[in-house]
Parts: C-alpha cells; sequence; structure tokens
C-alpha cells in the first residue's frame, strides 16, 4: 500500500494503523531522514536519491513482509519535485512503482497543520502540493488507477481506507 499527500496530512498516523490492521510493516520516510542528517531540504539532483532510496526501503521491506505500507510512495519525492523545482523528471519512474501498489491512499489536508521544525514548509506550500497532487491524482485515475481518499477525522479515514481495502480484495486475502 502507498500513500501520498502534502506534509502534515495524517500520512504517518494511519500507515501505522494501516499496519497494524494488516499484520504488516510500516516503511518510513527517506526525505525525513535526509533532512534531519544534513539539517537542510534536499537539493535538485539530490531528489532521484531519495526516490530510489525510499523504493529500495520499499523492496527490503517486501521481502521480510507480507505487507507494506509506503509512508510516504517514491511518487511524493517527484511531486515535490515539480513543487519546489519545477522538474518532472521522476514522475515517469515514480508512478511506474506507484502502479504496483495493491491500495493508493491519498491523505487530504483538511487536519490541523502542525509545526515540526527543519521537516515542514508550512500551511501554504502543503496547499500547493496538494493542488499538485490533484492534477497528479486526476491523471492516475484517467490512467486506471484506484487512487482512495482519506479525510476527515482519523475514525472516517481509517475506517474508508478498511472499506477500499475490502473493494481491493486486500482485506479478503488477510486469512489465507
Amino acid at each position: 500500500m502507498s500513500l501520498i499527500g502534502a506534509e502534515c496530512t495524517g500520512k504517518s498516523t494511519l500507515a501505522g494503523e494501516m499496519a497494524s490492521m494488516l499484520d504488516g510493516a510500516v516503511v518510513p520516510e527517506v526525505l525525513r531522514d535526509f533532512v534531519s542528517g544534513h539539517g537542510r531540504a534536499p537539493h535538485r539532483d539530490e531528489q532521484e536519491g531519495i526516490a530510489a532510496a525510499q523504493r529500495g526501503a520499499e523492496i527490503a521491506a517486501l521481502r521480510e513482509h507480507r505487507w507494506v505500507v509506503a509512508d510516504p510512495a517514491p511518487f511524493m519525492t517527484a511531486v515535490y519535485s515539480v513543487v519546489y523545482f519545477a522538474d518532472e523528471e521522476l514522475l515517469p519512474r515514480t508512478t511506474h512503482w506507484l502502479r504496483q501498489a495493491r491500495l493508493i491512499v491519498w491523505c487530504r489536508p483538511d487536519v490541523p497543520w502542525v509545526a515540526d521544525a527543519g521537516q515542514r514548509d508550512g500551511p501554504t506550500l502543503r496547499t500547493a502540493v496538494d493542488d499538485e497532487l490533484g492534477r497528479r491524482v486526476a491523471e492516475l485515475r484517467r490512467a486506471g488507477l484506484v487512487v482512495h481518499e482519506a479525510a476527515g477525522p482519523r475514525e472516517r479515514r481509517l475506517a474508508g481506507v478498511r472499506v477500499a481495502l475490502q473493494e481491493s480484495g486486500v482485506l479478503g486475502n488477510l486469512d489465507s
């Protein structure tokens, strides 16, 4: 499963709950570790490495766990590249990777924005990223991908994801 969404939209909370529901693992955000380790946001030429490292972490987790929740999908690095650098180079590859997800969940920015020193850029940028995601999700849907929108309070988001997992056949396969 892959989560997409701007900063501070509840991805990590939902990822943990999804992984628990599925008895799976969460693949944490490589970008967060990059920012913590370097004390800065990545430059344009570092985006590809971050996306590749995120994908590598997903693949490694899939070797050890039946169910993996990407928090977030490498696709988000590509979306940030578009918003920050007007660079669409990573979109084709990360979209291909996203196509391999059992479920794509788009976390919407209807939860309060909370500061996280050095990690988050603010509610204005969160809106810009969500707007870009809206354009990209429309493209994904036109290409036949199913993207579930997670909005509202935590309980409603989790219930919606549970229904989406059932409709996609994932929850029905948990016992096998």
